[in-house]
């Protein structure tokens, strides 16, 4: 689902029907999809599973990186992505 977000990050909430596929609402900070990324890289050593870690990481380099730390999203998609003003622990 993170490709088809404007932020590159993918939603707590997520439709997988085809014809409409989207995320919806905010991001919590999931490092646990780019660690599955790894370990899918690991048993198969498929180098796409590298590259979209790689991807999800400088999503939220991109998007989530504030000064002392990093910060939820309010939203995934649109022109302006909103941060929250707070850190998940």
């Amino acid at each position: 689902m993170y490709h088809i977000t404007d932020s590159g990050l993918s939603s707590e909430s997520t439709d997988l029907d085809p014809k409409r596929a989207r995320s919806y609402g905010h991001y919590l900070q999931r490092p646990e999809a780019v660690e599955a990324q790894f370990y899918l890289w690991r048993q198969t050593k498929d180098p796409k599973y590298r590259a979209y870690a790689w991807r999800i990481f400088e999503a939220i380099q991109k998007h989530t990186k504030v000064a002392g730390g990093y910060c939820g999203l309010l939203t995934v998609n649109g022109r302006k992505i909103a941060k929250k003003d707070s850190m998940e622990s």
